[in-house]
């Protein structure tokens, strides 16, 4: 019974330890090695079953039993020593002449040992028991057990020869081939000596723990490398998305820059009232079109959660304006009511993040027309009470529209989740809108509370606590408010002069410079223009500035290399002087990045000018700016009404009748004809340079900067008004993104005929 007691502990160690192997039902679950191991785990606990069997049918002297189960056992044993082979095989993988000995030399045992058992029925060759049932091992036997050690032997041999030619995991494999083949010799010399105990079994199981320790230890390398690849492809897919990210923002906003640079430009200097109403549309459209880029831009970033709060000083009566103005045609289109119900109470400036609570708003507000077909929305603002400086203020929409059940309400908040489509196709749910304005509250230290009864409305509020910079209330006529506070602003930007200041504007557009410098004309600012950073770079060192406008996104060197060096060559002015990043790029998190890198300040393109206006009030030297006084004024309004008069002159007529360029787009881009023509002008004059800056490019197989300076020639062609050009531009921009150099090399030589052939025709033209 100690026999079959030991056999039977050996097998339950034997169990546990493999456990991992022995449950995977599924072959897909493991590796080859894994299955060939598995079988020969398998052989051998029903090796050991035998072994137990026959301890306890030999200490109760059944005979017959004794004889079968050592006949099976025997048939195990070889069947074990074929599926060890196989797996070695499996696992050194040294595809050599030993791997093919190795594989017949496991058939021939096992097929020896079968035909020894046929014969050993007839006459004992194997073993025998007396008539009193003692058993008796025959010389076969011993001739097995002394061939199973030359195997292993010969396996050691090899597996040693095998380490000192291989490295890493392959050196790890052999070892463990090794250290088990010479347990096992150990055990089976053990077990030769003493056949009535169980060492064979104790052989195995030592063995197989070795093996079991580095195959566990292989899989979690496996596991390892899968989870840091893994990490890796999610922190290149991170990458990409916030480089996706950062280039849309700029590709979009780049040309919006235009438009609304131009626009301001027209805003200033226009008398005329229709054309100041024109204008103001443009305003109005190109804001909406930001806040939708902002909108993406801001979902993106919610859904990696890459997005912060950033907390400012706000105007109350503004913010509520915004939200009037974002909603009112959407309601008047539905035949809807509008209630704006504004708490007089309420404080005039506060600080929070005044671009957040407005798309909670907005989304709210949009949700409430999209699901009402007739009946009402009410808007309310109502301040709850202030403690100390803080004031905690109730945001509600209330619409009179479908209404939620209360099973759908959980829904909500989960992005696409769609409500009640059994019954209403209509009835979808409020897609990314809800689910992002939730995480933005939650972010507020907020909620939202919802109330809604089906068929008959919703309503949606939440409540904030915002710091109070400026206690007076805005009182009932919070619209007429804002309109002052606008022509107030208006008034301080026209007046503001700096004529003894001087800036550095770097940009490696030079529509964006006229644009801008267009755009600071009347504070008589003295302007230097950069367009790379060596060039940024050399005029600082030759210069003294008041302030330097530095673009971020350059070839050959950036705007945060273009700092380093300038902090490096010239340490006291660059600390002297402030630096403010100069971008398109709108991504969330990219002002911190900024600043951390060095930057004064951060302004994003398109160009606001009232937002520059103030950046240039807060940093440049109080005493060198001064206000426009009334006859400045008043001459500014009649150079306007002047330039107004004559604003279509100046256009040859043989450039508006060419059938490729649209004059009047152009026009449209620039803002005035006088900026067009030198827009073209400098158009034209650099269509040399830069088709033999993109030749050299691809001699040198240099597709980066292939495609940054295609990007710029689609830009500015477009602004000039020639769309075929800008377009061929583009293509080739994108083939450059794509890495597609073949396409690129069969596109490339018609691009580049046609663009030189500009310069040939718009030379006489432009002068």
């Amino acid at each position: 019974m100690n026999y079959s007691g030991f056999g039977l502990l050996s097998l339950a160690v034997y169990v546990i330890i493999n456990n991992r192997l022995l449950r995977s039902i599924s072959k897909k679950e493991l590796s080859e090695n894994d299955i060939k191991y598995r079988s020969f785990l398998i052989s051998v606990i029903l090796y050991m079953f035998t072994d137990i069997i026959w301890g306890i049918a030999y200490e109760w002297h059944l005979i017959k039993l004794v004889y079968i189960d050592t006949v099976v056992y025997f048939m195990l044993m070889a069947l074990s020593v074929l599926m060890w082979t196989r797996f070695v095989v499996s696992y050194l993988n040294n595809g050599n002449l030993f791997d093919t000995i190795l594989t017949y030399t496991g058939w021939i045992m096992f097929t020896f040992v079968m035909s020894c058992l046929l014969v050993n029925f007839m006459y004992p060759i194997l073993f025998s028991f007396d008539q009193n049932g003692v058993y008796t091992p025959h010389p076969v036997r011993y001739l097995f057990l002394i061939a199973q050690v030359f195997l292993f032997a010969a396996t050691t041999l090899c597996a040693l020869i095998t380490f000192f030619k291989s490295s890493g995991e392959n050196k790890q494999r052999t070892i463990t081939i090794t250290i088990s083949c010479i347990v096992m010799i150990l055990f089976i010399i053990l077990q030769t000596c003493a056949p009535l105990l169980p060492l064979y079994n104790i052989g195995c199981l030592f063995a197989s723990c070795l093996v079991h320790v580095f195959l566990e230890e292989n899989e979690a390398r496996k596991k390892n490398r899968k989870l840091s690849k893994a990490l890796w492809d999610a922190e290149k897919a991170s990458a990409a998305k916030a480089a996706f990210l950062a280039n849309m923002s700029h590709e979009i906003r780049t040309p919006i820059n235009t438009i609304i640079g131009m626009n301001e430009i027209i805003l200033r200097d226009s008398n005329d009232d229709k054309v100041i109403s024109c204008a103001e549309n443009i305003r109005e459209s190109a804001t909406s079109l930001l806040r939708i880029i902002s909108g993406i831009l801001e979902f993106s970033n919610v859904e990696i959660g890459e997005t912060e709060l950033v907390n400012v000083e706000y105007y109350m009566p503004e913010l509520i304006d915004d939200l009037y103005n974002f909603i009112r045609f959407r309601v008047e289109d539905k035949g809807l009511e509008l209630h704006m119900d504004i708490d007089p109470n309420l404080p005039k400036r506060v600080i929070g993040d005044e671009l957040k609570i407005k798309q909670v708003i907005t989304h709210l507000l949009t949700n409430a027309v999209k699901f009402t077909d007739k009946g009402k929305i009410i808007f309310r603002a109502r301040l709850r009470g202030i403690e100390g400086e803080n004031a905690h203020i109730r945001f509600t929409v209330t619409d009179t529209g479908l209404g939620i059940k209360d099973a759908d309400k959980e829904k909500l908040f989960i992005a696409f989740e769609r409500i009640d489509t059994e019954k209403k196709n209509s009835e979808k749910g409020p897609g990314v809108g809800l689910a992002m304005s939730a995480h933005l509250l939650d972010m507020m230290g907020s909620k939202f509370n919802v109330q809604s009864i089906h068929g008959m409305g919703s309503e949606f509020s939440f409540e904030l606590t915002q710091q109070i910079t400026d206690k007076n209330i805005i009182g009932s006529n919070w619209k007429n408010e804002v309109n002052s506070v606008t022509e107030t602003k208006k008034q301080e930007h026209h007046s503001f002069k700096a004529p003894d200041c001087r800036m550095l504007l770097v940009d490696d557009t030079d529509l964006n410079l006229e644009v801008i410098c267009g755009l600071l004309e009347p504070t008589k600012i003295k302007i230097d223009t950069a367009s790379s950073g060596e060039e940024c770079i050399r005029k600082f060192g030759e210069n003294s500035y008041d302030i330097v406008f530095l673009d971020y996104m350059m070839p050959k060197m950036d705007g945060i290399e273009t700092l380093k060096r300038m902090k490096e060559d010239y340490p006291e002015k660059t600390l002297a002087t402030p630096v403010i990043s100069f971008t398109a790029s709108a991504v969330s998190g990219e002002r911190e990045r900024m600043l951390s890198e060095g930057f004064t300040d951060y302004l994003t393109k398109p160009v606001v000018i009232s937002k520059m206006m103030d950046m240039l009030i807060k940093y440049l030297p109080e005493s060198k700016i001064s206000t426009t006084d009334e006859s400045d004024l008043q001459a500014q309004d009649v150079s306007s009404e002047q330039t107004h008069e004559v604003s279509f002159e100046g256009i040859p007529r043989e450039l508006s009748e060419l059938p490729w360029i649209n004059v009047s787009e152009g026009i449209d881009y620039c803002g005035t004809p006088e900026t067009y023509m030198m827009a073209l002008s400098i158009f034209v004059k650099g269509i040399e340079e830069k088709a033999a800056l993109l030749e050299d490019c691809l001699s040198k197989d240099d597709i980066k900067l292939f495609t940054i300076n295609v990007h710029a020639i689609k830009s500015s062609a477009l602004t000039v008004g020639m769309a075929d050009i800008s377009a061929k531009a583009k293509e080739l921009e994108l083939l450059g993104k794509a890495g597609d150099r073949e396409k690129i090399d069969d596109k490339f030589p018609d691009f580049i005929e046609d663009f030189r052939n500009l310069a040939t025709v718009l030379e006489k033209l432009v002068g």
